[in-house]
């Protein structure tokens, strides 16, 4: 700033960042950054209208895995589907990966949303008011390297019963988080483009 400034360059110092495209970023000399979205939080509960003191400790329920069912019956549109998912994804890309597989997963029924499907939104949504003011923490460290995290599930979606009428039972998710200096900078998890049963395909 001081070198533009010789260079009779208008730079005006605002000091350290707080907000960014609603990432609120907590910095102090002596603690690692935080970077958290409270306020993005609030607009998903207000949009669900969830209840004040339901909670949960996970984004998901575990072993539930959601399907295309056209004999459930219809999400009753107590909120719009599209517009709620729309928002979990900008959270999950920006500050809260754990969330990545259980917003993916709602992600997918978009086009018709099913009751179960409104209802694993509505966890998810208990599981981020239960976790309201965390989010990412990056605390570098000398080691400048990267290191990845990678898996897949190898067709943990397969549903005999679904599996005429839905192919994406037989597609594999494929889930990783990359690192670098030990901090999380990119992270994924989605379903695979064709049909493997082993990492050799």
């Amino acid at each position: 700033i001081t070198q533009l400034r010789k260079h009779s360059f208008c730079i005006e110092d605002k000091g350290d960042i707080k907000d960014y495209l609603s990432i609120h970023l907590c910095q102090t000399p002596s603690e690692p950054t935080k970077l958290f979205q409270p306020h993005l939080i609030d607009q998903l509960i207000s949009d669900v209208h969830l209840p004040a003191n339901t909670l949960k400790c996970t984004p998901t329920l575990s072993m539930h895995i959601l399907q295309h069912n056209e004999d459930e019956p219809d999400f009753d549109r107590c909120f719009h589907y599209c517009l709620v998912i729309g928002k979990l994804n900008f959270l999950k890309k920006s500050t809260w990966l754990d969330i990545a597989y259980a917003v993916h997963q709602c992600a997918c029924f978009c086009e018709h949303p099913k009751q179960s499907h409104g209802d694993a939104v509505i966890h998810l949504m208990k599981y981020l008011a239960a976790m309201w003011n965390e989010g990412i923490i990056l605390d570098p460290q000398s080691e400048k390297s990267f290191k990845v995290f990678a898996d897949a599930d190898f067709i943990g979606n397969w549903n005999r019963s679904t599996a005429a009428d839905d192919v994406s039972t037989a597609k594999s998710r494929t889930s990783y988080i990359v690192n670098y200096a030990s901090c999380p900078i990119m992270w994924c998890s989605k379903l695979q483009m064709q049909i493997a049963l082993s990492t050799t395909e």
